[in-house]
């Protein structure tokens, strides 16, 4: 027997508690994140803190539905949620005045989804 979708069972719990989220208050953001987590682990994204600093903005909060990595150089003070951070790249982030969420933190702090853009 073939297990479609994710086993985690927090994994389960976010992505229900996500389309919650974007029904109730109307934050389509919400829904796509979602849909995003439901993929495999072999399509989620991989994204190296490089790539966030040409996305720098100190008005938004980057929200990566995959894993951060530590590869590159990051110069802006920036705020990003990610589904998991490397050790390295959570130390780039934090010295260089940044901070890391996780998506809940981010999604009680960010409730309508404003001022957060995904970056695949």
């Amino acid at each position: 027997m073939v297990v479609k979708g994710t086993t985690d069972p927090n994994r389960k719990l976010l992505i229900r508690y996500l389309k919650q989220t974007a029904n109730h208050v109307n934050a389509p953001i919400w829904r796509r994140l979602a849909d995003e987590l439901a993929k495999p682990r072999r399509s989620r994204p991989v994204v190296n803190v490089g790539k966030l600093n040409r996305f720098a903005d100190n008005k938004k909060t980057l929200l990566i539905p995959g894993k951060l990595l530590g590869d590159g150089v990051i110069s802006k003070p920036i705020t990003v949620a990610a589904v998991e951070f490397s050790e390295h790249a959570r130390k780039k982030i934090e010295n260089a005045g940044g901070q890391c969420l996780d998506i809940l933190t981010l999604l009680q702090k960010e409730p309508k989804g404003q001022n957060v853009q995904i970056i695949v």
